[in-house]
């Protein structure tokens, strides 16, 4: 989950002279004219784990604190409007969002080529999520896009990657303290 726009606003994030950060404004209102600035961007898993590229922590968010609150795109505004290039009147075509309530819908009809017959039910969280970065630089999923803010008991579950660095160890275990008071549960995996 990440909140790029606020924490930009808040001095918490420099924007990067990457291939992502000049671009976010135009591509995040795009897809979300209006109100592109006050969402929080997550992915839709069914293992809890994250994109990888986005860092060594996976937050599950509870259903009822975000269902009314959360829609869903078909992939990475990035890579959506390379594929669909913006141009004068043309809005984003139909059938690429979903309500929460509706994600199976566009689950389905996103992986359909990708599923047939022999396809193991063990085998549907890394079609869902790609693990992996893939040759153009994106990992395939799909984002999960949540108005306003977050509060920590809207939070389940983190898997987080054990930190190897003294200082985010530090903090990690701080961290930890936080989420038991919250009734957060966590899974550590080493890296």
């Amino acid at each position: 989950m990440q909140a790029y726009f606020p924490a930009v606003r808040a001095g918490l994030r420099v924007p990067q002279n990457n291939e992502f950060d000049p671009n976010r404004d135009a591509n995040d209102s795009r897809i979300n004219p209006h109100f592109y600035d006050k969402l929080h961007f997550g992915a839709l898993t069914l293992d809890g784990q994250g994109v990888p590229h986005y860092g060594p922590f996976a937050i599950t968010l509870r259903t009822e604190m975000i269902s009314n609150r959360a829609t869903l795109f078909e992939e990475n505004p990035v890579k959506f409007n390379e594929d669909h290039p913006p141009g004068r009147n043309k809005p984003v075509p139909y059938g690429y969002r979903s309500v929460w309530d509706e994600r199976n819908k566009l689950a389905m009809a996103k992986l359909q080529p990708k599923i047939d017959p022999e396809t193991a039910d063990s085998e549907f969280a890394d079609l869902l999520l790609e693990k992996t970065d893939a040759p153009d630089g994106f990992s395939d999923f799909i984002e999960v896009h949540i108005y306003g803010d977050v509060h920590p008991r809207a939070f389940e579950h983190i898997m987080a990657e054990v930190p190897q660095d003294d200082l985010d160890k530090l903090l990690w275990d701080r961290m930890k303290g936080r989420l038991n008071h919250f009734g957060i549960s966590y899974q550590e995996n080493a890296t």
